[in-house]
């Protein structure tokens, strides 16, 4: 992949929005649709990746479960959406990144129509480039970690990945609900 490409979605500006749509639909890798309504009675992290990534998408998977594991979060106050923004990812590729990967069953892998992929993806300030040659995507290594009512969101690059900021993030998360800073934002 080329070096400019990467930069390129790897040094994005966006910003999440305040509020993620929670009109957005997404469809689990069996097939089934859900509204991103259904995660808003809790803290939500949100892992974006695609099925048939090689290189950072596993590893920022693998990173993530060992770091919550350790981390002393409360399993049960928060959920985990690992949501593939490849238009070409169907239900047998979330399914075979699920077993080749050892995503945890509760953890939910999903995937969206192109439009609705764009707002979730605008939505949380992420961008994506595709490399026309290799058809390979650069897409920055994040995890964002969402308050209940789908409010705000703090983006947690892969170096900045850690227990205790996972820890952290989480508890202000639960704690302040639609109330983060402004600075807490990133």
């Amino acid at each position: 992949m080329s070096a400019s490409l990467s930069f390129g979605a790897q040094n994005s500006r966006d910003q999440a929005k305040t509020q993620i749509d929670e009109t957005i639909l997404i469809e689990d890798e069996v097939g089934i649709n859900h509204s991103l309504r259904e995660f808003s009675n809790q803290s939500l992290l949100i892992v974006p990746i695609y099925a048939k990534c090689h290189g950072s998408c596993p590893v920022i998977i693998e990173k993530l479960e060992h770091d919550l594991a350790l981390s002393g979060v409360d399993l049960s106050h928060f959920r985990v959406l690992i949501f593939s923004f490849d238009p070409s990812d169907t239900s047998k590729d979330l399914k075979n990144f699920r077993l080749r990967h050892n995503v945890p069953p509760i953890w939910m892998i999903a995937r969206a129509t192109p439009t609705f992929t764009a707002r979730l993806m605008s939505d949380i300030g992420v961008r994506t480039i595709i490399d026309p040659e290799t058809q390979e995507f650069a897409h920055p290594d994040v995890i964002l970690i969402l308050g209940p009512q789908l409010w705000n969101s703090k983006k947690l690059r892969g170096a900045e990945i850690s227990p205790s900021n996972l820890f952290a993030e989480l508890q202000r998360a639960d704690k302040h609900g639609g109330d983060f800073s402004k600075e807490a934002m990133n």
